[in-house]
C-alpha cells in the first residue's frame, strides 16, 4: 500500500529532482518582491525595521539557490541552478539589528499555519538540509507580478520533499524509539543507506531510476580519457592523438593478417555463402546538458549461425553542415560498445574512433593478438546491437545524411571465424561473402516525425490518442503536442509558455522516442494564465480546445514536426480540473454533470429585453426560435430543457437560466456563461452545471450591417444572421460541448456569418451529426449520481424530426419503422416496442446498463408487425441501452427507468 500511495502521487507530479541548497539569503522587499534599500529603514535604537513606499512594514523574502544534482522526472536542466524566491508570514518584520560593530539581518518568528493555504514554505538558512529530493509541481522564473497582493507566494512549489542525512526517531519492533541518522526520510519511513533507497526507487513508476549525479565531486577532478569532461556535460573525453595511434596500429596488424590470408589462398570468397548484414536502427534525439545529440544503434545479423565476428571496419558518413567537420577530432562523437562486444576479446571502440575525412568517421571493431582469452561473439539471424553512436548536433533543420560510407572498400574488411576461440593467426579466418548495408538516415536534424496516429477521437471523453513516429525524445520535457485551436477555427494557438499551448504533462500517459500516448483533453489548461487577485490566484483563460486539422509534436530539444495528414476530433466535451477551478497546481480533468434543478432539468427564461425591436427588429418570435432550438437538442439527446415565463431578471450566477441582451464591447454574436458547483460524493468532488446564461449581442447592425432573423425554415437572406442557428450553437455550450472545427458547417464551429446562404447550409442540430453524438455522450455519461441536486431526467419529446437519434424516435428507413415508448417509463410500466416491417424478420432485443452489462436478452422470433411488451419491472431505475436486432440491422435506443 505504501508503494501504491507513492506511485499514485508521483503520477501527478511533473518534476522530481535531487538538489543541493547552495546559499540562502533573507531580505526585505515590497509586495512585488523588489529588494528594499537600507534607506527605507526606520531605526529605534539598535533595531531598524524596513518600510515600503506605502509606509507599511516590509515583507520578508527568502532567496535560495538550489543546484540540480539528479533529475528523476521532468524537463529540468541537470547541473543547473534554480533560484527560489518565497514571501511568507514567517519572514515578516525583517529588520537590521546592530550587534557590536556588525549590522545583521534578523526577522520575527511568527508561527506558521499548517492549513492548506500555507503551501509555500520558505527555504531558511537555519532549517535547510544540505540536500533534498524535491517533488515539485511548479518551477517558474521569478517575475515580480507573481508576488503582487499575495501574503505568501513562491516561484517554486513542492508537493513533497525528501531530506537526506536526517536525524529521526525510528520505532523499533519492541516499541522503543531509537534516534538514528538515516540516509533519507520519506514520509515517516527512514532509509538506512543509499542501497536501501535505490531498491525502493526501482519500484517507483514513471521516473529515471539511475540518473547521473551532477554534484559528484569526482566529476571535477582527473580529466583523463576515462573521467568526466565538465565542459561537455558528462560525455567521455576522447584522446584523439592516442586514437589515431591505436588505429594505425590496428591497420598495420590488419595488413599483416591480410598477407597471411592471401598466402593461404583464402582471400577468395568461400563457397558457404555467409553474409553479414549491418544496419542503422533506432535513431533518436537526446539532450545532455545544453547539447543536442543524434543517437542511433548499429545492428548486425547474418544469414547463418556459423560465423563469429572477428573484424568489422565500418565507416559512417554524415552531413558536416549538421554535425560539423571531423567529429572525432573535435570531440563531437561518442561510441558505446554493446555488452556482448565489450569484452577483452575486442579492442575498446572509444580508443579507435577516428576521422577518415572531414565528413566520414571510422568505427572499427576488431579482435587482437594482444587480447586474451579470445571469445568472439556469434552473429545470429536476429539483429543484435554492436555500437550505440552519438553525434553532437550543431545545426537543426538540415538533412543529417548519416549512412555507411565507402561500402565497397569496407566490405573487404569484414571477417569472421568459424568458432569463438579460433586463434588470431589461424588461416580459417575468412571474409564474409556479402555485406549488406541498410538504414540511411536523411531526416532533418532535431525535428520529430509523425508517421501514424489514432484518428476520430473526441476530446474530453477520456479516450487515448497514440502518436507514432520518431525523434520525440525520451520524455516530454519542454515539448508537447499542439492541436489546432477550435476556438479559432483552423489556426494553431498563440501562447508563450513551457507547453507552447500544447497538452500538459498530466494529459500524457507515456512518452518515448517513437510513441506518445495522451488522454485527449476537452480543454488544454496550459493555456491558462494565473494571476493574483484580491481573493487569491485566479485563472485568465486563453481557451484552447483541441481541434481537427494538422497537428504538431514539439520534442524536448525544441524540434517541431507537423503531421502530414489531419487528425479528426469530431467533438469536444467541456472539462474542469478536479481539486478546484483556480490555482497553479496540476489537476486531474473531470467532466461536468447535468443537474435536475427545476424538478427534473433546466428552465430557460427570456428577459423581456429580448423583444426590443430596436436591437432585434426581426426577432418578434424569439421565444419560438428558442423553443425550437431547445427541442432540437432534446430530440437528439434527451436533454431536459423547457421554456419558462419571461422575466426581467438579468444574467447572474444563480439557479436561473436566462437569455438576455448584453455583450457590450464584444464582436461575438452571442456567448454562454455556465455556473458550476460540485457535490462531494465518496470523497470526490463531482461537478455539475447549476445554471447557464446566454447573452445575445444587441449591436449586430452597428458591427456588421446585418440583423438577426428569426426564420427557422427557409434560406437566410442577404445581411441576415441566423438567430435559430446561433441559439442552437449556444445551447450546445450549455449541453457541455466546446467548439469543434471538424467542419465549417458543424453547429459547434466557432464562427458565424451573414447571409445569403441556402437552408441546407445553416448550422443546425439536424445537420451536425458530430455535435449530436457529443451531446449523446454527455446525456449518456453525465446525468447520474448527483445526490445534492437530483439526477437529470432525460426526456423524449413528441413529433421529433427524422434526424433524431434518441428518445421516443421513429426510424424511417426505406424498409421499416420501429417505435419505443413510453420513455422515460415508471416502475410498473412495460416498454412497448412497435414494429412495422415490410416483410418478416428475425427479431430480438438486448438491454444493457451503461457499463455494457447485459440485463435482458429476448429469444429470436420472426415478425412483420407487432407490439412487443418488454417487462422492465425487475430492473432498477436508471439509464439503459436497448439494442433492437432485425436480421442484419441494429437500432439503438436510450431508455430511462424512473
Amino acid at each position: 500500500q505504501y508503494l501504491t500511495d507513492i506511485n499514485n502521487k508521483v503520477a501527478t507530479i511533473p518534476y522530481i529532482f535531487e538538489g543541493q541548497v547552495q546559499s540562502v539569503e533573507v531580505f526585505a522587499g515590497d509586495d512585488s518582491g523588489n529588494r528594499l534599500s537600507n534607506s527605507s529603514v526606520v531605526w529605534q535604537g539598535n533595531i531598524g525595521t524596513f518600510f515600503d513606499q506605502n509606509g507599511e512594514e516590509a515583507k520578508g523574502y527568502s532567496l535560495a539557490y538550489i543546484k540540480v544534482c539528479k533529475v528523476y522526472k521532468g524537463a529540468i536542466e541537470p547541473g543547473s541552478t534554480i533560484k527560489v524566491l518565497t514571501k511568507s508570514f514567517t519572514l515578516d518584520n525583517v529588520c537590521l539589528h546592530i550587534v557590536g560593530n556588525d549590522t545583521v539581518v534578523n526577522f520575527a518568528h511568527v508561527p506558521m499555519s499548517h492549513d492548506e493555504q500555507m503551501e509555500y514554505r520558505p527555504i531558511l538558512p537555519h532549517v535547510t538540509y544540505p540536500k533534498k529530493m524535491y517533488l515539485a509541481d511548479r518551477i517558474d522564473t521569478i517575475v515580480n507580478t507573481n508576488y503582487t497582493g499575495q501574503l505568501y507566494y513562491s516561484n517554486f512549489h513542492t508537493k513533497l520533499e525528501v531530506p537526506f542525512n536526517v536525524p529521526a526517531w525510528v520505532p523499533q519492533p519492541n516499541g522503543q524509539m531509537t534516534h538514528l541518522t538515516g540516509y533519507c526520510l520519506l514520509y515517516d519511513y527512514v532509509f538506512k543507506d543509499q542501497n536501501d533507497f535505490n531498491i525502493f526507487l526501482s519500484q517507483v513508476q514513471g521516473i529515471n531510476h539511475t540518473p547521473y549525479d551532477f554534484c559528484r565531486e569526482e566529476g571535477k577532478q582527473n580529466l583523463t580519457e576515462s573521467s568526466i569532461t565538465a565542459s561537455d556535460n558528462n560525455e567521455p573525453a576522447i584522446d584523439y592523438s592516442n586514437n589515431v595511434k591505436n588505429y594505425n596500429t590496428l591497420l598495420a596488424e590488419t595488413n599483416k593478417r591480410w598477407e597471411i590470408l592471401k598466402q593461404n589462398k583464402v582471400a577468395k570468397k568461400s563457397s558457404s555463402n555467409n553474409n553479414l548484414n549491418l544496419s542503422i536502427e533506432n535513431e533518436r534525439v537526446i539532450k545532455v546538458g545544453a547539447n543536442k545529440w543524434f543517437e542511433f544503434d548499429i545492428m548486425a545479423s547474418s544469414n547463418t549461425f556459423g560465423t563469429y565476428l572477428d573484424l568489422c571496419q565500418m565507416r559512417i558518413g554524415y552531413n558536416s553542415a549538421v554535425f560539423g567537420n571531423s567529429v572525432a577530432t573535435n570531440g563531437n562523437i561518442v561510441v558505446t560498445t554493446a555488452t556482448p562486444f565489450n569484452t577483452p576479446s575486442y579492442q575498446n571502440a572509444s580508443t579507435l574512433v577516428n576521422d577518415n575525412s572531414v565528413n566520414v568517421v571510422s568505427l572499427p571493431l576488431s579482435s587482437s593478438s594482444t587480447l586474451n582469452p579470445l571469445n568472439r561473439v556469434q552473429i545470429t539471424l536476429t539483429p543484435q546491437l554492436v555500437y550505440t553512436v552519438r553525434m553532437k548536433i550543431q545545426t537543426c533543420g538540415l538533412p543529417m545524411g548519416v549512412d555507411f560510407a565507402d561500402q565497397s572498400f569496407t566490405s573487404g574488411f569484414m571477417w569472421y571465424s568459424p568458432a569463438a576461440n579460433t586463434p588470431f593467426t589461424s588461416t580459417i579466418i575468412t571474409f564474409y561473402d556479402n555485406v549488406n548495408f541498410s538504414g540511411a538516415v536523411n531526416d532533418n536534424s532535431c525535428d520529430p516525425i509523425i508517421t501514424a496516429f489514432t484518428n476520430s477521437v473526441p476530446a474530453g471523453v477520456h479516450q487515448k490518442v497514440t502518436i507514432q513516429g520518431k525523434y520525440f525524445g525520451s520524455s516530454k520535457g519542454f515539448g508537447g503536442v499542439i492541436f489546432k485551436n477550435s476556438n479559432k477555427g483552423d489556426r494553431y494557438p498563440v501562447f508563450a509558455g513551457a507547453n507552447n499551448g500544447g497538452v500538459q504533462v498530466y494529459d500524457i500517459v507515456s512518452w518515448t522516442h517513437n510513441k506518445i500516448e495522451i488522454i485527449l483533453p476537452g480543454v488544454i489548461d496550459s493555456s491558462y494564465v494565473w494571476q493574483p487577485s484580491a481573493t487569491g490566484p485566479q485563472s485568465v483563460a486563453v481557451d484552447i480546445v483541441p481541434g481537427s486539422g494538422l497537428f504538431k509534436v514539439v520534442n524536448y530539444i525544441g524540434g517541431i514536426g507537423e503531421s502530414t495528414t489531419p487528425i479528426t476530433i469530431p467533438y469536444a466535451v467541456s472539462q474542469i480540473y478536479e481539486g478546484g477551478i483556480v490555482g497553479p497546481a496540476p489537476y486531474r480533468k473531470t467532466n461536468i454533470h447535468l443537474a435536475a434543478l427545476n424538478g427534473s432539468g433546466y428552465k430557460v427564461q427570456l428577459n423581456t429585453r429580448m423583444y426590443n425591436t430596436t436591437f432585434y427588429p426581426n426577432l418578434n418570435n424569439v421565444k419560438l426560435v428558442v423553443a425550437k432550438a431547445m427541442k432540437d437538442w432534446s430530440c437528439a439527446t434527451g436533454i431536459n430543457w423547457f421554456v419558462g415565463a419571461d422575466t426581467t431578471k438579468g444574467i447572474s450566477l444563480d439557479f436561473n437560466c436566462i437569455i438576455d441582451t448584453g455583450m457590450g464591447g464584444s464582436t461575438a454574436a452571442a456567448s454562454t456563461i455556465r455556473n458550476l458547483k460540485f457535490c462531494p460524493i465518496n470523497g470526490v468532488n463531482a461537478y455539475y452545471m447549476r445554471s447557464f446564461d446566454i447573452m445575445v449581442n444587441p449591436y449586430m447592425q452597428a458591427l456588421t450591417g446585418g440583423n438577426f432573423t428569426g426564420d427557422t425554415i427557409n434560406a437566410i437572406s442577404n445581411f441576415q444572421y441566423d438567430a435559430y442557428a446561433i441559439l442552437s450553437h449556444e445551447l450546445g455550450h450549455a449541453h457541455e460541448l466546446y467548439h469543434a472545427n471538424d467542419s465549417i458547417t458543424d453547429l459547434m464551429w466557432y464562427g458565424t456569418q451573414g447571409g445569403p446562404f441556402p437552408y441546407n447550409s445553416r448550422k443546425l442540430v439536424k445537420f451536425s451529426p458530430n455535435a449530436r453524438t457529443g451531446g449523446e455522450w454527455v446525456t449518456d455519461s453525465l446525468t447520474g449520481n448527483m445526490n445534492c441536486v437530483g439526477t437529470h431526467i432525460l426526456i423524449s419529446p413528441q413529433n421529433c424530426e427524422a434526424y433524431s437519434t434518441t428518445g421516443v424516435r421513429n426510424h424511417k428507413a426505406n424498409q421499416y419503422t420501429i417505435s419505443v415508448y413510453p420513455n422515460p417509463s415508471t416502475i410498473n410500466e412495460s416498454i412497448k416496442i412497435k414494429f412495422d416491417l415490410n416483410s418478416q424478420h428475425d427479431v430480438y432485443f438486448v438491454l444493457t446498463d451503461l457499463t455494457g452489462k447485459e440485463v435482458i436478452k429476448t429469444p429470436i422470433q420472426k415478425t412483420k408487425s407487432i407490439d412487443y411488451d418488454l417487462n422492465t419491472s425487475n430492473i432498477d431505475p436508471g439509464i439503459y441501452i436497448l439494442q433492437v436486432y432485425t436480421n442484419s440491422q441494429k437500432e439503438t435506443f436510450k431508455l430511462i427507468k424512473q
